[in-house]
C-alpha cells in the first residue's frame, strides 16, 4: 500500500510522493481501525458534525479543506505554503 504525502513542488512542478505504508510503520491489519479513528478526530477537530456535512464542505471548499487536513495531520514543510490550492491550471473549477 501507497501512502500519499503530496503534492511537493520540485523543479517548478507538482509531483505527489508516495511513500510505501511499511515504511510509515503502519501495519496493514490496523489502517482500517484508524483510519476510522482519524476521521473521528478531525470531524470533532474542526466542528464538523457528520462525514456527509464534511464531504460538502470539503466539495465547496476545497482550500479550506487541504489546509484544515494539513494542520490536523501536523505536517511540516521546508518552504511553508502560501496556497494550499492552486487552480489555475485545472479544467475543473
Amino acid at each position: 500500500m501507497q501512502i500519499v504525502l503530496g503534492p511537493v513542488e520540485r523543479d517548478g512542478r507538482n509531483l505527489a510522493v508516495t511513500v510505501p505504508a511499511k515504511i510509515l510503520g503502519l501495519e496493514m491489519r490496523k489502517i482500517e481501525s484508524r483510519r476510522v479513528e482519524t476521521r473521528s478526530a478531525f470531524l470533532a477537530a474542526e466542528n464538523v458534525a457528520s462525514y456527509a456535512l464534511l464531504e460538502r464542505k470539503a466539495a465547496s471548499n476545497p482550500e479550506w479543506f487541504w489546509d484544515a487536513l494539513i494542520r490536523f495531520l501536523g505536517l511540516k514543510f521546508i518552504k511553508p505554503y502560501s496556497r494550499v490550492l492552486d487552480q489555475t491550471r485545472s479544467r475543473i473549477r
